[in-house]
């Protein structure tokens, strides 16, 4: 069994793909998680509606799904600046090769 080494293109392509496909399952775990917490922000909402909780309860949770909600649009906006980071990684080679002309 004959086995050729990887060229450094190859690598940073393998490399590319593994990053990409880690931060694409990292912004769906975030997605999933903002989405439960949204249900249970609504389920207090609607028990605080009802008049089963009081004030004090309603406005913890708000204050709690706010800051929820500020962690996952940071971490979004994260994600999206290392995306646009690894779609750099392409451009190595082409630089190289056009200072090699």
């Amino acid at each position: 069994m004959n086995i050729t080494p990887k060229t450094p293109q190859e690598r940073l392509e393998i490399k590319e793909f593994i990053l990409d496909a880690n931060l694409h399952l990292i912004s769906n775990s975030l997605q999933i998680v903002s989405t439960i917490g949204l249900f249970f922000y609504f389920i207090v909402c609607i028990v605080f509606y009802q008049r089963n909780i009081d004030l004090v309860l309603f406005l913890l949770s708000s204050f709690v799904f706010i800051v929820m909600l500020s962690v996952t649009a940071i971490g979004l906006r994260s994600i999206r600046i290392q995306k646009e980071y690894i779609t750099r990684l392409d451009t190595v080679f082409e630089d190289r090769e056009m200072g090699n002309v």
